[in-house]
């Protein structure tokens, strides 16, 4: 990478971090032929603590046009990930959980913190809005029973947005997707496609291809700089490596290159860059052996992130 090594007492500031991005979306970019990273070849590992760290996942196609006997991308690629699942995950629909939400039972309300505590099971943790419920005139955000907190409009968990194919090539993300506000999108069809945000913001992504998209909100602060990192600001909380429980909308953190700086290892890991002489072969396939020496996201520990500059 083209940067300039640190002599001491350097300033954390957004700027400079943004040039390590920068060089990195670049490299990355060129291994993987700016592809998405959902087309890129698995490696698999001996220890299953290793893997690439991905978002929330959100599929969109059309019903038909992947099925086994179809040229699809999206269907090779998922059941490449997923060999014992026999169909690929339902495409979004956000009727559902807006039905499941109507239904909400409420059996605790505070309203100074501003949430709804629910007594039933909703699944709304699946939808890219962050539910409410109106109650004695004030809106509410539902905390769905067996959830760690309650819905909210996250700023650094990361919803991965795969779609597979478009109408007229074009992509609309409606504004009442106000949960996630770091979005990774990938291209699995085999045009350029147009994705709009309302009226607020347009990025246009080739054939088979990403593109990380960050905002501040709904309607304001889009930046779509790199294809595989998310552009650092001013005031951001700054980790080295971050971990949470499997499962939870939090653990998607973890794909963010801002609340875990440790992704850079783990993308240049599996895009191929490293070291062969610990690659064995068992069982017909090549998978990695794991060296003396643990890599940074196994050998760090979550603490107390500090603010970037």
């Amino acid at each position: 990478m083209a940067l300039t090594h640190l002599t001491g007492n350097e300033l954390p500031t957004a700027d400079k971090i943004n040039e390590l991005w920068a060089e990195a979306d670049a490299v990355i970019n060129k291994a993987l032929d700016g592809k998405s990273t959902y087309v890129m070849p698995l490696i698999t590992y001996d220890d299953p603590s290793i893997e690439f760290y991905v978002g929330k996942e959100f599929f969109f196609y059309t019903s038909g046009n992947h099925d086994d006997d179809d040229l699809s991308v999206l269907y090779s690629v998922l059941h490449r990930d997923r060999p014992l699942e026999p169909t690929i995950p339902a495409s979004y629909n956000q009727a559902t959980y807006d039905t499941a939400a109507s239904g909400a039972v409420v059996s605790y309300v505070n309203e100074t913190r501003e949430y709804a505590l629910t007594s039933n099971v909703m699944g709304l943790a699946g939808s890219l809005k962050a539910h409410t419920k109106t109650i004695d005139g004030d809106v509410l955000y539902l905390w769905e029973f067996g959830e760690p907190a309650p819905e909210k409009h996250w700023k650094f968990a990361v919803a991965e947005i795969i779609i597979g194919d478009t109408v007229d090539d074009s992509f609309d993300f409606s504004d009442s997707w106000n949960k996630y506000n770091a979005l990774k999108i990938h291209n699995l069809t085999q045009n350029q496609i147009t994705v709009r945000f309302g009226t607020h913001y347009t990025v246009v992504i080739p054939a088979w291809s990403q593109q990380c998209v960050r905002r501040d909100n709904v309607s304001s602060g889009y930046d779509s700089s790199h294809k595989y990192f998310f552009k650092t600001r001013s005031g951001d909380p700054r980790y080295l490596h971050f971990d949470y429980q499997a499962g939870y909308i939090a653990a998607s953190m973890r794909a963010n290159n801002i609340t875990n700086a440790s992704f850079l290892y783990n993308i240049i890991e599996m895009v191929g860059q490293r070291d062969e002489s610990n690659r064995v072969t068992s069982s017909g396939r090549s998978i990695g052996k794991q060296s003396g020496v643990e890599p940074i996201h196994e050998a760090s520990q979550p603490g107390y992130s500090r603010l970037i500059q």
